[in-house]
């Protein structure tokens, strides 16, 4: 299986027994990034980028700053809950720290929100939208991406990852 498929996992509610997808839609992106930071699965046009970012002083003056999204999520998942800088900033978009429940790590944004997990060897994002409806024609929301998240967390981590 490759690690897109991996990601879809998170994306879409897999039933393990019949290896279908019950649910599909269930997040809009997701990425699987090694604790090396190097690029396992994404789906397509989301990613965890590096670049400058430009924070305004207020006072006219404006500052850039190193961002290194990859290291933001080590961070959160270290306990460094208010992100770098630049606040917390994944997929180059800026998000805010809610909560941690089990290992996984809630973020919120202006109309949806982030998820963040890890195993041993690699970290888990996945986004959800609340404007997009899964393919049961209900929101997507936060609790179905943790399901999906803490049961691909379990399968990685007994699988050796």
């Amino acid at each position: 299986m490759s690690w897109d498929s991996y990601v879809a996992m998170m994306t879409n509610t897999l039933d393990p027994e019949t290896n279908a997808y019950t649910v599909t839609g269930v997040g809009t992106f997701g990425a699987i990034y090694g604790t090396d930071g190097s690029k396992w699965g994404n789906t397509e046009g989301f990613e965890l980028y590096a670049y400058e970012y430009e924070i305004d002083g207020g006072d006219g003056t404006t500052t850039k700053v190193a961002i290194n999204e990859v290291d933001i999520v080590k961070d959160i998942l270290g306990g460094k809950t208010k992100g770098g800088d630049a606040g917390i900033r994944l997929g180059n978009k800026k998000y805010m720290h809610i909560s941690e429940y089990d290992g996984v790590h809630k973020l919120v944004c202006s109309g949806g929100g982030a998820l963040i997990a890890k195993t041993e060897k690699c970290y888990m994002v996945c986004v959800y939208d609340t404007k997009n409806n899964d393919s049961n024609g209900k929101p997507q929301n936060p609790g179905d991406v943790e399901k999906n998240m803490l049961y691909l967390r379990t399968y990685l981590t007994e699988n050796g990852y």
